[in-house]
Order: structure tokens, then sequence, then C-alpha cells
């Protein structure tokens, strides 16, 4: 899968926003974490580690439980129900907080094998507050 030498994936690491999480997604649109920044483990109220094992014990286990079935279209269809790239969502951190934030995405696909790349941007608690990209 990406057959980048090692390098690439550093650089490519250190380049992502701070509030960066990589998910690996299978043909049904399910999806686990793989790696996340330092900044969006604290964001979920945790460590990188911590974050990861919290999200890939139970599908959407982080996602609100109104917001599920707009990930879940987003996952399976690798896009939102109006085709934009970002969603507000409302996320449940490792502490039981609830947080708005905004997901930007990208899906990237190799011989088979899917991935997608998120950058959450916090919105005060206020949805109103989100960027979002599409109102540009």
């Amino acid at each position: 899968m990406l057959n980048f030498k090692d390098s690439f994936f550093t650089q490519l690491f250190h380049s992502l926003d701070n509030n960066s999480t990589i998910m690996a997604v299978d043909e049904n649109g399910e999806y686990r974490p793989i790696w996340c920044s330092g900044e969006y483990a604290e964001m979920m109220e945790g460590e990188a580690e911590e974050c990861i094992r919290y999200e890939a014990s139970e599908e959407n286990v982080s996602v609100h439980p109104e917001d599920k079935d707009e990930v879940a279209y987003l996952f399976n269809n690798q896009k939102t129900r109006d085709g934009k790239n970002s969603l507000t969502i409302r996320k449940l951190t490792l502490k039981g907080n609830e947080i708005w934030v905004n997901v930007h995405f990208a899906f990237v696909k190799d011989e088979g094998d899917t991935v997608c790349i998120l950058q959450l941007y916090g919105c005060e608690d206020d949805p109103d507050h989100c960027y979002d990209s599409q109102r540009l």
C-alpha cells in the first residue's frame, strides 16, 4: 500500500494539520484509526495511543449518537450527503465531554487499500462558529 519511502510518510505526518487523524477504511465503509496527532489527542482529552485504542474499540464510539448516520454515510460513500468535503459533528472525548468539530477529509486509495485523512477543527461548543470551506 502506498509504496513511498518511510521519509515521505514522516514528512507527511509532520506537515498534517495539528488536529489530524488517519483512518483505514475497508470496502464496507468500516474504519479504524491508524494514527492521530498529539494535538488531536489533546482535543479528545487523552494521549495519542489512548485515542487510537478508544476509537478502535467500537466503530463511531467517539461520534455523538445523533451524528452517527452522517459519519457512516461519509465513510460508505466517501463524501457527505450533499457532496461536500467537510462535515460538522459532535464528538465525545475520552472523558465523555461533547465537543463540536468541523471535519475536513480526503480519501486516498492505493492498490485496493483506502485511508481517510481527517483534519478536525474545534467549534467552541457552537456549530455556527465552525469554519466551513464550502461557504467560501
